[in-house]
């Protein structure tokens, strides 16, 4: 099979000096489950391909885990090579500034703003999808054994998902590696296959909360109202995986009520853990700006991450602390 696959839109005049004389490569397809959100059942479960063309000196090693694909790429002789994945979640796995922070703390760099990251990503066309690339160095040698390293990290949000692929190594390394980087993100592709019928979940909730309609993103919406028209959104979500980690999410919450990010050592003195049916589950309980409130849980389930969260006047979120717990022992994973 002949994979020198033709990129497309802005990534043509990226790619087209650093294609020619690339050589055959190996087109791999794998078949992955991927949520459907469809209200008001649990994920879905249907199957996507994506297919791939290895570039040549890549080493593809066995997918594992959450992975997708994964690839050595060998270093010069007596030096560290890089490391490449490609994974899929479901939904937005976080949002791309929770993403983006979650891999600077990995090269130990401080988090950034909204504002900030505008000015750090590139966005591109991969068959006609709008792709987001970051690419980020560390100030100091990080990791075991340590170095400067270079990460190379793309975002492709696909249908209810979004497919990240990433490089990571010596900053050098990763530098002289970055044209075939890209022409791997060229080469992707995706096709559908039809989804089985969806599992519904089940749960009960309280009187005073209203169901909403819902959206792509939730599958689960109430409305709560108090007294002097205060009122209180109820929102129940899933994500692929660990969803960019507690931490992240949790920092996503305190960006939306206008607090500071805090870091890992903080975590403890922020968040209380519990077990709820069996399953373990992290409460936030935070007071933001204007009068605002966030009460959280995130918990864990299968290869996913569900939040279920309440925003909105101070007082009357306060109050909801019970009622919350009280529905997550109600709810029923199928």
């Amino acid at each position: 099979m002949n994979p020198n696959l033709k990129s497309f839109g802005l990534m043509a005049a990226v790619l087209s000096i650093f294609l020619t004389g690339c050589g055959r490569s190996e087109i791999q397809v794998y078949r992955v489950p991927k949520e459907i959100r469809t209200a008001p059942a649990f994920p879905q479960a249907s199957e996507s391909q994506i297919a791939w063309a290895t570039p040549q000196g890549w080493n593809e090693q066995p997918s594992s885990g959450m992975r997708l694909g994964s690839f050595a790429v060998p270093g010069p002789a007596g030096k560290a090579g890089a490391d490449v994945s490609i994974v899929q979640l479901t939904g937005e796995a976080g949002g791309t500034l929770a993403n983006i922070n979650r891999w600077r703390s990995q090269l130990e760099l401080g988090a950034i703003s909204e504002t900030q990251m505008a000015r750090q990503v590139t966005q591109f066309s991969v068959n006609g999808i709008q792709a987001t690339m970051v690419d980020l160095l560390s100030s100091k040698p990080v990791g075991d054994p340590p170095q400067v390293t270079r990460m190379l990290a793309v975002m492709i949000p696909q249908d209810a998902s979004t497919v990240f692929v990433k490089m990571t190594g010596e900053e050098h390394m990763v530098t002289s590696q970055k044209a075939k980087f890209l022409q791997l993100v060229s080469s992707i592709r995706f096709s559908k296959t039809a989804p089985p019928p969806a599992i519904a979940a089940q749960w009960k909730a309280p009187p005073h909360w209203k169901a909403q309609p819902l959206t792509a993103m939730r599958k689960g919406s109430f409305l709560i109202t108090g007294e002097n028209n205060s009122r209180a959104e109820v929102s129940i979500t899933s994500f692929g995986g660990m969803a960019g980690g507690i931490l992240a999410n949790i920092n996503r919450w305190r960006g939306q009520i206008g607090l500071a990010a805090i870091s890992e050592p903080d975590l403890e003195k922020n968040a209380e853990t519990t077990h709820i049916q069996g399953h373990h589950i992290t409460i936030v309980n935070m007071a933001g700006k204007g009068g605002q409130r966030i009460l959280g849980a995130i918990t864990p389930h299968g290869e996913e991450t569900w939040f279920f969260k309440i925003s909105g006047d101070d007082q009357l979120v306060q109050s909801q602390k019970p009622a919350l717990i009280e529905f997550l022992k109600t709810v029923k994973f199928p």
